[in-house]
């Protein structure tokens, strides 16, 4: 395997191995589980919570009005949020289009370029020939 040089998390030069991805990946994924996991918990955490508030009773006018008026800025917030997060995740599958479209032109031309060596430059120069 092919050593590549490339920089940490503190910015310090460090060499991999091309098959370090897989072991990156694999090590990757459990974090990700986890993560998933621990979001999932908060946010049925947050629900129960908010179910718990809501089925109080309400004592008098002014205590249901304080309730409507968080019930309006929280509702403000998860439209805000999901927003976002909407936004965010169009960037990333524009961002993984880009990253498949660029995998497949650089797969089309290692297939091309099998067997001989790629210099940058020079394949323009002799098809000119």
């Amino acid at each position: 395997m092919s050593r590549r040089p490339t920089k940490d998390q503190h910015g310090h030069e460090v060499q991999n191995h091309e098959g370090d991805r897989d072991m990156l990946d694999a090590r990757q994924s459990p974090i990700l589980e986890l993560r998933v996991g621990l979001m999932k918990a908060r946010a049925q955490a947050k629900q129960k919570w908010v179910e718990q508030m809501l089925s109080l009773p309400v004592r008098d006018a002014q205590e249901a009005s304080r309730r409507r008026r968080w019930i309006t800025r929280a509702l403000k917030v998860v439209k805000g949020a999901r927003t976002a997060v909407k936004y965010r995740a169009a960037l990333l599958d524009a961002y993984a289009e880009h990253l498949s479209v660029l995998e497949m032109t650089l797969m089309g031309a290692a297939e091309e370029k099998a067997g001989k060596p790629f210099t940058p430059g020079k394949a323009e120069s002799s098809k000119a020939s």
